[in-house]
This record gives C-alpha cells, structure tokens and sequence, in this order.
C-alpha cells in the first residue's frame, strides 16, 4: 500500500537553497525554478512510495519510487531510500552498485545502507535537484525469462553541490552538472518474487563505450 508520511524532509534545507539561488538568476534561467518544482514533485513521491516489491507494481511506480527514494534518502525516515533500493534490487544489481555483496555474510541491508551512502554510483542521486525520467522500453518476456524493460534517467546535481564549492565558499551561480543513467529491470518468474519487477542495472551511460547497445 502507498502510505504517504508527514515529517519534514532533513534535505529541505537544500530546496530552500536552490529556490533562493533561482531568484539571483536572470529570468530567461528557468531551469532553477524547474527544478525547484521538480524536487517538491520528488518528495512527495518519496514520501509515498512503497518500501517493498509486489506483482501490482508497474515498472514505472518500481523506477519511480526506488530513484525518488535516493533523491530524499532520508523520507520517511534516515536511510530509507537505501533500504528501498537494496529490496528493490536483484544480488547482482546491489554487488555493482555497491562493489561487495558476493559474500553471503555482505548481502544484508545493513551492509548496503552502510556502503550505499558512499558508493559513487549513488551519489548523483542524493538530494539531486531534478530527475527526469526518460520513455520507457519494454521487451516481452520467453520459456527462459522474465519480461525486460529499460528507461533513462538525466539526474541534476544536488543544490547544495551546485551552489557552494567543496571549501563551503558559495559560487557566484549555479552549476547543475548532469549525469545520464540507463536503467534495466527484469519481471522476476520464480516465487516468492514472482510478478515483481526488480531493478537489474544502473549504468552510467558516460562510463561506457558509445556502441554498447542500453535497450536490451
């Protein structure tokens, strides 16, 4: 069930940075305040999103509810964007993410959480000031396999990256870098997850060649 949770973000302070920021810009600069809008959009998302897989949920609430999640990591609670994604994930989906969880002893969620808030795949996401979230591919499925689906999400830097250098100096403007991710799902066939689509790669598409195909 899609449960929506009323304590305030701990990350509001970074939209009240970036509207703030958005105001010194020139009008004909309205990224800012779309992603401004973007991020209120984002955490309320988060706040109802599910925290486990079910046949009942398409492909777009998963993708949806477990990037949403990262972006407000700590809606509803601390870390529960990281809980979300370890759950919404297959072992080999959370190993690339987080490069451990081989090991039986790795593969926990406290284990992800831990390495997840550190991992530099899943920096982008935290506090990211916009999310767009691409069209979707679907792929049906065969005797041997689920069904595939892919989409592409452009994330913008978090607001608080974007307006302050690494010494906690503030930038004379803004500068939202941007990274392309490629996201696969497969639809698990085997029980308990049956019916689930859970979240098989996360690829940043700058670290690839140009000619590795993404839709499949």
């Amino acid at each position: 069930p899609f449960v929506c949770h009323d304590r305030p973000s701990r990350r509001r302070r970074d939209a009240r940075t970036l509207r703030a920021a958005a105001t010194r810009r020139d009008d004909d600069d309205d990224d800012a305040c779309l992603a401004v809008d973007d991020w209120l959009t984002g955490e309320l998302a988060a706040r109802c999103a599910p925290m486990e897989p079910s046949p009942d949920l398409s492909v777009q609430q998963v993708v949806s509810a477990v990037f949403r999640g990262l972006q407000f990591v700590d809606v509803p609670e601390e870390n529960a964007g990281l809980v979300r994604c370890h759950a919404f994930c297959t072992l080999a989906a959370r190993v690339e993410l987080i490069m451990v969880g081989r090991q039986v002893e790795n593969r926990g969620v406290e284990t992800f959480v831990e390495r997840g808030q550190v991992s530099p795949k899943l920096q982008p996401f935290f506090g990211a000031a916009k999310i767009e979230f691409g069209p979707l591919t679907e792929i049906a499925g065969t005797p041997t396999r689920g069904a595939l689906a892919s989409i592409s999400l452009r994330v913008r830097s978090s607001p608080l990256t974007a307006t302050r250098h690494p010494s906690g100096l503030p930038k004379d403007g803004l500068s939202l870098t941007e990274t392309v991710f490629a996201v696969r799902l497969e639809q698990q066939r085997r029980p308990p997850m049956s019916g689930t689509w859970l979240i098989t790669d996360v690829i940043d598409t700058a670290s690839i060649g140009s000619n590795r195909d993404l839709s499949a």
